[in-house]
């Protein structure tokens, strides 16, 4: 396993809405996007999943940096046009999930997260002797 390497035009490429992020900025999100997921090879998560988790969190990060200070939170209720009203709802989850369910990208990741931290399980299997 290697450290996954962020390529801000392929991140571009791949998610258009964000096309007016310039490299400097998708590359300090990805920093901050390793601060999360570690990004080396004692991490325990293979590379091409640490790169699917990685991405997600800064496709999270770069839809929080395009809204901006407005201070909407959650997502898009309702919204209309004339004077311009956005209201916005909370997905469900935990407290510490809000942050994460502001966004589609960061929903996906708490999703696939959660499945790498609940981690493999053990079923124990008793041995029995047929005559004892």
């Amino acid at each position: 396993m290697a450290a996954v390497v962020f390529d801000p035009v392929k991140f571009r490429s791949e998610r258009p809405q964000f096309a007016g992020l310039n490299d400097a900025v998708l590359n300090r999100l990805f920093a901050e996007a390793e601060l999360i997921v570690p990004n080396t090879d004692g991490s325990g998560i293979p590379e091409a999943r640490r790169g699917i988790l990685l991405y997600l969190l800064v496709c999270h990060l770069a839809a929080l940096e395009m809204r901006g200070a407005d201070g909407g939170t959650g997502a898009v209720a309702s919204a209309t046009e004339g004077t311009v009203n956005v209201s916005f709802a909370q997905l469900q989850g935990s407290a510490s999930d809000g942050w994460y369910n502001q966004t589609q990208c960061g929903a996906t990741f708490l999703l696939m997260w959660r499945g790498r931290a609940a981690g493999p399980y053990y079923v124990g299997v008793r041995e029995v002797h047929p005559l004892g």
